[in-house]
């Protein structure tokens, strides 16, 4: 899905030691020369000494320690001039960096999985990819962040995940800038999320019902609340956005209508809910749809649920209240 090819040019990439010998020295074979490997990349005898051993080496051939990662652009080239299998190179990368920051260690390219749908989809809901790219996801249960960070640890590598209490009663974890900019390129968005269209991304949409799923419950963790009373047991689905986006809104809320209909669990029409002005009196919509009846919400818990605990909760009460099996 994310692979060499789609990576831009802040990616850094790191192949494994024993591969990285011989891929160089393939290239060296199909160029006649060191020199003109360096020329047509163009970078010094030097910076090409370190590619080809993975560390950082001076000019005059002294170790200067840390390892040196290839430039994705670069890398693409070496692959061109090599003739090189992209599968074959994807396989012996150890590591992925930006230019500074952590590394993570993963293998590439990365594929669909029901962790990276999760994580995406929290990154659409209470989570924030900030302008430096910064993934931060903010929530007041604890069962939940632990949740987060245990997708993103899964699917990166991470060894350690920041987490702040800034604001009282709500935490907030932080993930390195790496992360975010995987997460845009699997179809989240970095900013003010209701500035700016999104859709389900296409990953998602074809993909198993392991992804699906694994996508929808993170954004009902994050967006939808379950209402219990006399008159009404549903799971409402709202989200907010400028007004001049209110087609696009629709058009997402539809996209998580089409996802549900394949669990056969049935919703209302999308509504428009609200009218209101920000805080800066930029004029938002609000809109929306319902999972009602109780055949609906059984196989919304069945086929999709919450990790969110007290929302669980919350569902299996408002499944038992019902006299009926409507």
């Amino acid at each position: 899905m994310i692979s060499i090819k789609e990576l831009p040019h802040q990616f850094y990439i790191y192949l494994e030691d024993g591969y990285r010998e011989k891929f160089f020295q393939n290239v060296r074979d199909r160029c006649n020369s060191w020199n003109s490997v360096r020329k047509t990349l163009g970078v010094s005898r030097s910076t090409l000494y370190s590619m080809r051993k993975g560390s950082d080496y001076h000019k005059t051939g002294k170790y200067r320690g840390g390892k040196t990662f290839v430039n994705v652009i670069d890398l693409r080239k070496l692959v061109r001039l090599s003739s090189s299998d992209l599968c074959d190179v994807e396989n012996n990368i150890s590591a992925v960096k930006l230019q500074t920051g952590k590394a993570v260690y993963i293998s590439l390219p990365l594929g669909p999985s029901p962790q990276l749908a999760s994580l995406v989809g929290h990154a659409l809901g209470d989570g924030h990819i900030r302008s430096n790219y910064e993934f931060m996801y903010i929530s007041k249960d604890d069962y939940l962040q632990d949740k987060v960070a245990t997708f993103g640890k899964n699917v990166f590598g991470l060894s350690k995940i920041v987490k702040s209490n800034l604001t009282p009663g709500v935490k907030t974890i932080y993930f390195p800038r790496i992360v975010g900019r995987f997460l845009c390129l699997a179809g989240a968005v970095k900013g003010n999320k209701t500035l700016q269209s999104f859709t389900v991304p296409d990953w998602v949409e074809n993909g198993s019902n392991e992804v699906k799923c694994a996508f929808l419950r993170a954004l009902f963790d994050d967006e939808a609340c379950v209402r219990t009373s006399k008159n009404s047991n549903d799971i409402t689905f709202v989200m907010c956005k400028h007004e001049g986006l209110a087609t696009s809104l629709e058009g997402f809320l539809e996209g998580l209508r089409h996802l549900l209909n394949e669990f056969e669990i049935r919703s209302c029409r999308v509504l428009l809910r609200a009218r209101y002005q920000d805080r800066k009196k930029r004029q938002k919509v609000e809109m929306g749809f319902t999972i009602c009846r109780k055949r609906n919400l059984v196989a919304f818990q069945k086929e999709i649920g919450f990790n969110h605990p007290n929302k669980n909760r919350k569902l299996i009460n408002a499944i038992s209240s019902y006299i009926y099996n409507v």
